[in-house]
């Protein structure tokens, strides 16, 4: 029986050990108690893929999903709720677990990217159709040192730690492993934008297979990075009320439901801006974790805030 065979009768007889690359594609079923990001919510950032040319893995369905990453954002010099997963000295903003696979033996690159990135410093290629990536313009290259997190040699940038432990009394996961990032604080900060998504992109080497992806790199996991105070979303339809003179928002959440929103002045916003969205002020909590209720659950006190963060020129 031949290895495609044994991976449709049993992917399990397909260990990380012997086979790295398949934990990047073949297994990728959301049986391990994950929570996916599927398209309903990915299409807030439809804009945002076509922008930047990377785009989200496809599962062995075809299916575009991106795996979930864990975080935890605190407060300006509060605690941690997991100090252990802190390793680099000095001031951390926060930390960030991406679900990955085995990064050795297959990968040439993997790279954090943001929403707001600038197009010209995020190097992709288009799929070809082929069964492996697209040959890059120039190998282990193509974006700022503070993006790359692992490269040539397997070596991991300072910030990174892969195949990290699991977080404690957290579930942990079967044939995926976590890629730990911190996120250091010395310099101002230019990412995660609040409540943005954080993706780690993937560029496999073009001798292995990849699942006929729509791009290199490809999103493989990630989060929307919301904050204690912050969360964005984009705007879909904007509405007057033509007796009062005020107008209101419909704007789509990372939920990939639309909720309307008052604004917090009358600052104007039009049909597809990202924009910044004030949570509750009077919130006592001292970290954000990516588990918390309203990472999932929109608050009926929500504003808009015309808050722009990092010199982006993007609303919010």
């Amino acid at each position: 029986m031949g290895v495609w065979e044994d991976m449709q009768t049993d992917r399990r007889e397909l260990t990380p050990e012997t086979l790295p690359v398949y934990t990047w594609w073949v297994f990728d079923s959301d049986a391990y108690g994950v929570d996916l990001l599927r398209k309903q919510q990915l299409d807030l950032l439809s804009d945002i893929f076509e922008k930047l040319g990377v785009y989200p893995f496809k599962d062995m369905e075809g299916n575009p999903v991106i795996f979930p990453a864990r975080f935890e954002f605190p407060k300006y010099e509060k605690d941690y709720q997991f100090p252990q997963a802190i390793f680099l000295g000095g001031l951390v903003l926060g930390f960030i677990d991406f679900l990955s696979g085995i990064p050795i033996e297959c990968i040439e690159m993997l790279v954090l990217i943001d929403e707001n990135d600038d197009p010209s410093k995020v190097a992709s290629l288009p799929s070809e159709g082929g069964a492996a990536a697209p040959v890059p313009d120039e190998f282990f290259a193509g974006y700022d040192d503070d993006k790359i997190l692992l490269n040539m040699l397997y070596l991991a940038a300072d910030r990174a730690e892969f195949l990290a432990d699991n977080l404690e009394g957290e579930p942990d996961v079967e044939t995926h492993f976590w890629f730990r990032v911190n996120l250091p604080g010395e310099t101002p900060p230019k990412y995660p934008t609040p409540g943005g998504f954080l993706g780690m992109g993937v560029r496999l080497m073009p001798d292995e297979p990849w699942g006929e992806q729509d791009s290199s790199p490809f999103f493989y996991s990630g989060a929307y990075c919301d904050t204690c105070y912050y969360t964005r979303g984009r705007i879909e339809e904007i509405i007057l009320n033509e007796e009062t003179g005020l107008t209101t928002y419909k704007v789509k959440w990372h939920d990939g439901k639309v909720y309307e929103v008052c604004a917090s002045d009358f600052n104007e916003y039009q049909v597809g801006d990202h924009v910044a969205i004030l949570k509750d002020v009077s919130t006592e909590k001292t970290s954000q974790l990516w588990k918390d209720e309203e990472q999932k659950a929109w608050g009926d006190n929500w504003v808009l805030a015309p808050i722009t963060f990092y010199q982006t020129a993007q609303e919010g």
